[in-house]
């Protein structure tokens, strides 16, 4: 069953703010910066300092708040391409391809869904190297299984935010899997990429464990 995670909406507490400062803290001494030189900077452009820090701040938590997650069983036990038959849409997939798809673990999935950030686009197109590098900056890989199972149990989801994921397979060609609705038909799509993607598209993953063992 897929339960879906919504932000909380109290303020910021002084003891958040405080973890926060720690980092910078750190960042900062990492910096090597000259006492005289610092004070200086800091009586002469304090409120200018602070100001872009919080704007830093503002991007990053917009981010957040652009991304949705949803909790999600899966069924491991059965293949991919089982999965995507069992999603409720008309399949137009090519089996080969989706035999090629990343094959995540355990039956709880964060199914976490992200917006590209604006600056990734040239001319309103997402390259799949863009896209790619999107997904390490998110710390996110790709689970089709898991996303699958999660459009099976919230088709509204997937009707009101047409979904993807993208993968490499062995001999570096891209792959794609897509989840929308196209002229009243619900439908997925799994084929080879040869073009980028559109700005209207979310792309879905999980939690890539080993980046988030190494921060």
């Amino acid at each position: 069953m897929t339960k879906s995670h919504d932000p909380s909406t109290k303020p910021v507490a002084h003891g958040q703010i405080g973890k926060f400062f720690a980092q910078l803290r750190l960042q900062l001494q990492k910096l090597s910066l000259k006492s005289k030189l610092f004070e200086e900077a800091r009586k002469r452009y304090g409120k200018e300092m602070a100001a872009e820090c919080a704007a830093v701040v503002q991007k990053y938590v917009d981010m957040v708040s652009n991304t949705i997650v949803h909790y999600v069983s899966v069924d491991r036990a059965r293949s991919t391409l089982d999965a995507l038959k069992a999603c409720g849409r008309v399949l137009y997939v090519n089996e080969e391809v989706a035999a090629t798809a990343p094959r995540g673990t355990g039956k709880k999935a964060k199914m976490t869904y992200f917006t590209p950030r604006p600056e990734c686009y040239v001319n309103g197109v997402l390259s799949c190297q863009k896209l790619d590098e999107e997904y390490k900056f998110h710390r996110l890989v790709v689970d089709l299984q898991a996303q699958a199972d999660d459009n099976a149990e919230k088709p509204e989801f997937t009707d009101t935010k047409r979904n993807a994921c993208q993968w490499k397979d062995k001999d570096g060609n891209w792959c794609y899997a897509a989840f929308r609705r196209w002229r009243g038909e619900p439908l997925v799509n799994v084929y080879r990429l040869a073009y980028g993607w559109y700005d209207l598209w979310s792309f879905g993953g999980v939690p890539d464990e080993s980046s988030a063992s190494a921060v």
